[in-house]
């Protein structure tokens, strides 16, 4: 039933003039193309396909490195280690779970990471309803915006030690997580990357976040227990959460904190907050 899909590793996609990036970040099956061009530009996306029909993209050709696009699974689903190419015959290693490899897929229920998955991308299980546990790679660095948007039953409780970065809305609507253990290591968390998890009653936040988005941990009504670690000098670092509950936009521009009597040690950037924000 996926023959189709593999032939199109040899065909050239053209489509309407500007509209190319939407086919490109639309995931599959439209990056198993050979290449695609609007007329004013010609994208190759070096992939192939597997013979269970999934689209490997190769991110890397002298480390033999592929993200995968997977087409709709049942029940459990082990992502694999290596896979051959049919091009070449060469076996490439999967380090990346690719844009909406997933996306959708209401009957997947459990996901096994290999060790080799680096990143997942963007919207990778997006709208998984059914999704309720993922084995994460020990080697994940990167979980991208919107990865698992509005994966209602998924349960999670703590975060792979090398992971360092967490993109906007990366869990937003997860709502069936109820505390989460971040790592230490994690440096960047993104713009509502946690909103809307209404059942979530527990975080415990590292030292090493050097960065977090608004509305991280907005609509999160439960949320009773915020834990942040110490430091390697056993000091806790200095973040605030500021919620307009009034009913008017304040502007925070020419505002400040500071622990300090003779300076202003934090100055708010040039935002606005509106009601509820």
């Amino acid at each position: 039933g996926y023959d189709w899909i593999r032939h199109m590793v040899n065909v050239n996609l053209f489509v309407p003039e500007g509209s190319i990036e939407n086919y490109i970040h639309a995931g599959y099956p439209w990056i198993g193309f050979k290449s695609i061009s609007d007329g004013t530009r010609n994208i190759s996306v070096q992939s192939f396909v597997s013979k269970e029909g999934d689209i490997f993209n190769i991110s890397d050709h002298n480390r033999k490195e592929v993200y995968g696009v997977f087409r709709e699974r049942e029940g459990s689903f082990v992502v694999p280690e290596t896979v051959v190419s049919e091009n070449d015959g060469q076996p490439y290693s999967v380090v990346g779970i690719g844009t909406r490899a997933f996306f959708g897929d209401d009957r997947l229920v459990d996901v096994f990471l290999p060790n080799t998955i680096k990143e997942i991308g963007s919207q990778a299980f997006e709208d998984c309803n059914n999704l309720v546990s993922l084995r994460m790679s020990d080697s994940l660095s990167v979980i991208s915006h919107d990865a698992f948007y509005n994966c209602e039953k998924l349960i999670i409780d703590s975060l792979p030690e090398k992971l360092i970065y967490i993109g906007n809305s990366a869990f937003e609507g997860c709502r069936g997580l109820s505390r989460i253990t971040l790592n230490q290591g994690l440096s960047f968390m993104g713009r509502a990357c946690f909103r809307n998890c209404g059942d979530l009653e527990s975080v415990t936040i590292p030292y090493s976040v050097r960065e977090m988005g608004l509305y991280s941990f907005y609509g999160c009504n439960k949320l009773t227990n915020v834990y942040v670690t110490w430091d390697e000098v056993g000091s806790f670092p200095d973040w605030i959460e500021l919620t307009n509950t009034g009913e008017n936009a304040i502007p925070l521009k020419g505002y400040g904190l500071s622990d300090r009597a003779d300076k202003i040690t934090f100055i708010f950037p040039d935002i606005t907050l509106e009601p509820g924000e």
